[in-house]
């Protein structure tokens, strides 16, 4: 038997060997990316989590947010809210009712002469209303 060297046909022995590297090389590689995406599809996934309960928090804040106001709204429509609203805030009357208006009484001094009016004469006026006292 002779030995022949090898030509690269990957028939001897030599050719296997470079098969078997080439085949390794290629199955390290297709292991590497296929850890690479399992390892961005759990950081992926830590974050959706952590998304998904910062964003169950905000919707029952919302709800509860909505049902507040749907209770405002029941109670801005009845009629009672309505007639207080619009005796307190409103000052309004419904008819029948009476109303009072305080009238403010009039200072009156008993040391003013007839002629002079009780908050002295026309030029202390003015220079009260400059003032504006």
């Amino acid at each position: 038997m002779t030995d022949r060297p090898d030509n690269g046909s990957g028939t001897g022995r030599g050719g296997r060997r470079g098969t078997l590297k080439v085949g390794v090389v290629v199955a390290l590689t297709l292991l590497a990316v296929f850890a690479m995406r399992m390892a961005s599809g759990g950081v992926a996934l830590r974050r959706a989590g952590r998304d998904e309960s910062r964003l169950a928090t905000s919707v029952a804040a919302e709800q509860t947010e909505v049902g507040l106001i749907q209770e405002a709204v029941v109670t801005a429509e009845s009629d009672a809210y309505v007639e207080e609203w619009a005796r307190e805030s409103r000052e309004l009357a419904q008819p029948g009712d009476r109303v009072v208006v305080p009238v403010p009484e009039e200072a009156t001094t008993q040391d003013s002469s007839p002629g002079e009016s009780p908050e002295g004469d026309w030029w202390t006026r003015f220079r009260r209303w400059i003032r504006g006292e």
